[in-house]
């Protein structure tokens, strides 16, 4: 798998930054909720030795091509959504493949396989905590020609866009 790096040249955009995990091995293509590595020990941070990557200008985090990861691999992907009070947030994710989410360490939205990038594919009203909020995402690969995922952060549930894509 290729994880391309995030650019220090870039951070003055709005794009999200993202940590992506090493790539799990699942060569036995156990479905994702049948699935527990070492980063679900702790969700609250991602280590800093996962690879730094932002969204592309559409929001997207590209993960590699088929080429490029194992049908059946996991990696988990974390950022932060920041919070000026506590409240609730709309959230949008999309994945190309399955994915668990997770808020604060807690399980928040599951997306089986549906073969493709989908816009507004899963869409949740969260609680948010003053200050970061974790947002982890556990994704497996199978059959996409590109592994792909986007989070979008809306102010209000089924409301404005905050402009806090990831």
């Amino acid at each position: 798998m290729v994880i391309r790096p995030a650019d220090p040249a870039d951070r003055a955009d709005d794009s999200r930054v993202w940590r992506i995990s090493p790539r799990h091995p699942n060569p036995a293509w156990w479905p994702i909720r049948q699935l527990r590595f070492s980063p679900e020990d702790d969700l609250s941070a991602a280590p800093a030795d996962w690879t730094e990557v932002r969204t592309d200008a559409s929001g997207v985090v590209d993960l590699g091509s088929n080429t490029e990861a194992e049908t059946g691999d996991v990696v988990y992907a974390t950022t932060a959504i920041e919070a000026d009070a506590a409240g609730e947030a709309g959230l949008s994710i999309g994945s190309s493949s399955s994915c668990v989410a997770y808020l604060n360490g807690e399980e928040i939205a599951y997306l089986p396989n549906l073969k493709g990038l989908q816009e507004d594919e899963c869409e949740i009203t969260v609680p948010l905590h003053q200050g970061a909020n974790v947002l982890t995402l556990k994704l497996e690969r199978y059959w996409e020609r590109n592994w792909m995922f986007y989070v979008k952060v809306m102010d209000s549930p089924g409301g404005r866009d905050s402009g806090d894509d990831g």
